[in-house]
């Protein structure tokens, strides 16, 4: 996920990143995960290499913009293998990688499965502006 923030309204990329996870996890029930990559020391370690992408961007360091949209490049990047979905079969103790494919079988009628169901993105992501996006941090 990549955003870009307005810095007069919004002053800690590394809060953001940690409210965004917080509500992931939210809603997915707690089965969801995230990474903050904001910590002053991968800015600094992308900086000394001269690849400092995220975080506060300069549009006045044309090197910064040209990392950012490398960024969100590789972030955005359909063949990545160490993104693909990671699925843990009942019964294993070890995660698999791999491409979903749905089966056919009817999805069991429990509350879980219903609130997946009715889960809309538009109404979560407005939910989710308001409340990180829309907030001072």
């Amino acid at each position: 996920l990549a955003l870009v923030i307005n810095r007069s309204e919004h002053q800690s990329d590394y809060k953001i990143a940690e409210g965004v996870i917080e509500k992931w996890n939210e809603i997915t029930l707690g089965k969801g995960t995230g990474w903050n990559i904001n910590t002053t020391e991968n800015k600094e370690n992308y900086e000394k290499q001269g690849r400092l992408g995220i975080g506060d961007i300069r549009r006045t360091i044309p090197e910064q913009g040209n990392n950012a949209l490398g960024a969100v490049a590789y972030l955005s990047d359909p063949d990545k293998y160490e993104q693909t979905l990671l699925v843990k079969p009942r019964g294993r103790k070890t995660f698999y990688k791999g491409d979903y494919q749905h089966h056919s079988r009817p999805i069991p009628d429990t509350e879980e499965n219903r609130r997946i169901k009715e889960w809309n993105a538009q109404t979560a992501l407005a939910k989710l502006e308001e409340e990180i996006w829309f907030k001072k941090i």
